[in-house]
């Protein structure tokens, strides 16, 4: 397809080199449509890529504790530009899945309060499955969450949460 972008091109300046005679309203009013949906596609497109979430391969609850099996879509949003030659994970995904995935596993407060004893040990790449482990301390309002590869820790800590009248 890359083979048609010159020609795309050339035809589109041509386009616009002959009716700009007409005025800028009449410019506007061919290409006001056309920028539009050209922009509300990549808008949507976007926005399907921010919220795309990992895959849940299985998951398993054991006193309160969850553990979860994970797959990595290679496709994120979140991989383009941060580190574009060797895509990681970026941390704060790392942190938002776990809250994301514990609301939806657990009965947690929903106000975010702030985090504890954070660390990133090892790289989360595009496509890698990971273990995730959730337990949330109710007395103290703390969420527990640990990242592991099949070889070591990913990333752990505490994620404090308030409930809404505190």
């Amino acid at each position: 397809t890359s083979h048609y972008v010159i020609p795309l091109t050339l035809v589109i300046l041509t386009g616009l080199f002959l009716i700009q005679r007409h005025g800028t309203s009449v410019v506007g009013r061919f290409f006001g449509p056309v920028m539009f949906a050209w922009f509300l596609s990549l808008a949507l497109l976007g926005l399907y890529n921010i919220v795309k979430a990992p895959e849940v391969l299985e998951q398993v609850e054991v006193d309160g504790e969850w553990s979860l099996q994970l797959a990595v879509p290679p496709d994120l949003a979140y991989f383009s530009g941060h580190f574009p030659q060797t895509p990681v994970l970026p941390g704060v995904v790392q942190v938002e899945w776990a809250l994301n995935l514990g609301q939806q596993l657990m009965d947690l407060p929903a106000k975010f309060a702030g985090m504890e004893v954070l660390k990133f040990q090892q790289l989360v790449r595009p496509g890698d499955e990971i273990q995730l482990h959730l337990r949330f301390d109710p007395e103290r309002g703390k969420l527990y969450f640990a990242y592991r590869n099949d070889m070591a820790t990913c990333s752990s800590g505490r994620i404090l949460l308030e409930t809404g009248n505190a």
